[in-house]
């Protein structure tokens, strides 16, 4: 029965990526339709794991082999437990939303804290937390203010309506993403849980005793990657004010994903001059911004970021929404999202040198030949 269910499983996932890949674009701008044989692929990457192992447990570890990321079997299967739960800041009179993703065995595992994007919420990026989680990390999920999607209905948050009329009213997607009261709600939901782990284990009391709070990283998607990037220390000037800070020492590493460059939200070539933390940077050739700027953009934070620890990952071929997957659906580009984000918080959350050698051998780019592109300095 087992065995049929996953079988199932399968079939499903093939109409799925057949029906959604061959959709017009015009209505889905999510990436481009690929071959009759890279849609094969991409199926089969999804669904075996599916049928050779349960969908609940990851067993898949990037390693480095001839300087390439082999996902080879190297240790027992890790249950990830995915929790929900709110986190009662009584001070500001919210209830912060929260999905949790932590492994189901393991000790002093270090914290993560993933901020969405605009109009996102807790549930993006599950499968990039989950494959994370799998390798030893508590990753934690708010659904901030400026939220819809399954958080859309909580005190506070927005329906699809209300968020199109606000953005309207401000004059675009940009200018309202530089409204300083709406940043400064999504800094303090990160902090709140970075300044209440004990909270945190009393709503997730599986991580008692095994939670390391000392090791934080900070990591989000579009608004979210500028979250990020404000508690990495990167100065923005906004609200009329001259350029601060908002950075944390508590951070230890952040990980923007389709960040924005200068001009936009406060930022300017000085923002990221005295950022000293390590940095990856992930964007792709279709990726844009907010304003319609193209992937040299996305890059600045990269460039305009001093040597050391800083990393960039450039996916061909990926566009703004595309480094996530599609609603639980993994995409072609699925894998080096995973796969970067699992030797970055490695290499400067747990310390591990074979993952910043892979990280500067650039192993990502020879893995997925053609796809990725690293740099770093």
């Amino acid at each position: 029965m087992q065995f049929m269910a996953r079988f199932s499983c399968i079939k499903l996932s093939f109409i799925c990526l057949f029906r959604f890949q061959y959709l017009p674009r015009k209505r889905f701008q999510m990436y481009s339709p690929t071959s009759f044989k890279q849609t094969i692929l991409t199926a089969l990457l999804v669904t075996i794991p599916t049928l050779v192992y349960p969908q609940s447990k990851a067993t898949f570890a990037s390693v480095e082999r001839n300087g390439v990321l082999d996902d080879s079997i190297v240790h027992d299967e890790v249950a990830v437990l995915t929790k929900d739960i709110v986190l009662d800041d009584k001070q500001r009179s919210r209830a912060i939303e929260c999905r949790v993703y932590a492994p189901a065995t393991g000790e002093m595992l270090p914290l993560i804290l993933f901020s969405h994007g605009f109009g996102a919420d807790k549930t993006a990026f599950g499968l990039i937390s989950q494959h994370i989680a799998a390798r030893g990390y508590v990753v934690v999920h708010p659904s901030h203010q400026n939220g819809i999607g399954k958080g859309g209905a909580r005190p506070g948050g927005m329906d699809r309506a209300a968020l199109l009329q606000q953005i309207r009213e401000q004059g675009g997607l940009a200018a309202l993403m530089g409204n300083s009261s709406g940043v400064e709600g999504r800094v303090a939901d990160l902090l709140f849980i970075m300044d209440h782990p004990d909270r945190l284990i009393a709503a997730v009391p599986e991580l008692a005793d095994r939670l390391d709070a000392t090791r934080i990283g900070v990591g989000g998607h579009s608004f979210g990657a500028f979250t990020a990037s404000l508690l990495g220390g990167v100065t923005v000037a906004m609200g009329g004010q001259k350029a601060r800070s908002l950075a944390d020492k508590r951070v230890k590493c952040i990980l923007p994903i389709s960040g924005q460059g200068t001009g936009q939200q406060g930022l300017t070539a000085d923002s990221w001059k005295d950022l000293s933390l390590p940095m990856m940077t992930i964007t792709g050739s279709r990726d844009r911004g907010a304003g319609g700027q193209g992937p040299e953009w996305k890059m600045e934070p990269y460039r305009l970021s001093p040597p050391g620890g800083k990393h960039l990952v450039f996916i061909e071929g990926a566009n703004h929404v595309s480094f996530g997957g599609y609603r639980g659906i993994a995409n072609e580009f699925t894998p080096a999202v995973q796969r970067a984000s699992v030797l970055f918080w490695d290499a400067y959350l747990k310390d591990d040198p074979a993952a910043l050698q892979s990280l500067k051998s650039k192993a990502l780019e020879k893995s997925f030949p053609g796809r990725v592109k690293q740099e770093w300095k």
